[in-house]
C-alpha cells in the first residue's frame, strides 16, 4: 500500500535527480561538490542507521515477550529499504526473498498454485511457477506486485 508520505519520497528522490540533472549540464564542479554532498550525506545517515541496528537487536527483547524492536523496524518498508541500501538489513537477499513469497503463497495457493525460489544471483531472484499458475500471466503480476499486508 502506498502512503502519501512514500509518495512525497518518491517526488522528492526525482528531484534531486533533475536538480542532479541539470547542475550536471551547467557546471562540472558544482555537480561534483553536489554529488559529493549527497555521498557524504548518505554515508552519514548510513551510520546512523547502523547504529540504531545495533542498539535495538534481537537480545533487546529478549524474554519480554514483545516482538523484538529490529522486527518492528524491518517491518516499516522504508526503514528495511534504507537498510538494505546500506547493506546493514540482518536478512540476506535470499531470506528477504522468502519472506516475500511467503506473503504471496497464500493467493497462489488459492489457485492451486504456488511459487519456487531457484537461485539469487547478483540481487536477481529466479522463481518457477508451480501448479495452475505454471504459465498464468496473472500469477506473474501476483508475484511482481508489492505485498498489501
Amino acid at each position: 500500500m502506498t502512503t502519501d508520505t512514500d509518495s512525497s519520497l518518491v517526488r522528492t528522490s526525482e528531484r534531486v535527480e533533475q536538480l542532479l540533472d541539470e547542475l550536471a549540464g551547467s557546471d562540472p564542479g558544482v555537480h561534483q561538490r553536489a554529488e559529493e554532498a549527497i555521498r557524504l550525506l548518505v554515508e552519514l545517515y548510513g551510520t546512523a542507521l547502523g547504529r540504531i541496528v545495533d542498539r535495538i537487536g534481537p537480545e533487546s527483547a529478549a524474554g519480554s515477550g514483545e516482538e523484538p524492536p529490529l522486527e518492528r523496524l524491518l517491518g516499516d518498508d522504508l526503514v528495511s529499504s534504507l537498510l538494505i541500501l546500506h547493506d546493514l538489513h540482518p536478512l540476506d537477499t535470499t531470506a528477504r526473498v522468502q519472506q516475500a513469497l511467503e506473503r504471496v503463497r497464500p493467493y497462489l495457493g488459492s489457485h492451486s498454485g504456488d511459487v519456487e525460489l531457484v537461485s539469487v544471483d547478483h540481487g536477481v531472484a529466479l522463481l518457477r511457477l508451480q501448479g495452475n499458475c505454471d504459465g498464468c500471466p496473472s500469477s506473474i503480476v501476483t508475484v511482481k506486485a508489492p505485498s498489501n499486508g
